[in-house]
């Protein structure tokens, strides 16, 4: 977390016209769900819990600081991998296996990124950044975060957490 708010200094400098993601906000998306039903949330967190104990502890290495997103027109700098890295990949694949059995359809694959800032007009020219690069993230959970509405932005709430296959339940 402190090298991604190095960066986020870094990126503050090049271009005053970015809104900074507050640090509390910063994760990395492995399923995007959009809208649920609250009487459904019990089955998604259940989900999670079954595809993080069908996932072992892995680690990722972030490697990239730049535009994500719409080629033609980005508006997010995030904190990318240039690698694959199939730890995150196994694990996303869980979960959205187990949210596909939910009736969830997914419209875009997951990719590791860390989204640190938002241009509301397109990103233009940026001066270089300069940060510390890579950040290695070891994940050891998983975690269902509901958006809410927080003034001009939004808060994530944890509504639950489950450890990642730990070594005794390991089959």
């Amino acid at each position: 977390r402190g090298a991604l708010v190095r960066a986020m200094g870094d990126l503050a400098a090049a271009g005053p016209q970015l809104r900074l993601e507050r640090p509390e906000k910063l994760h990395v998306t492995v399923a995007y769900l959009g809208k649920v039903d609250t009487q459904r949330l019990d089955a998604f967190e259940d989900a999670l819990a079954r595809a993080a104990d069908a996932c072992p502890p892995f680690a990722i290495e972030f490697d990239c600081l730049g535009p994500f997103g719409d080629s033609r027109k980005p508006r997010i700098i995030a904190l990318r991998c240039s690698r694959p890295q199939p730890g995150f990949a196994a694990c996303a694949a869980a979960v959205r296996a187990q949210y596909e059995a939910l009736g969830v359809v997914f419209e875009h694959e997951a990719l590791a990124h860390v989204t640190v800032a938002r241009a509301r007009n397109g990103l233009g020219t940026l001066a270089r950044i300069e940060t510390e690069l890579p950040c290695i993230l070891a994940v050891r959970e998983l975690a269902l975060f509901e958006s809410v509405p927080a003034g001009p932005t939004t808060r994530y709430e944890r509504r639950s957490t489950a450890p990642l296959q730990t070594t005794r339940s390991r089959r």
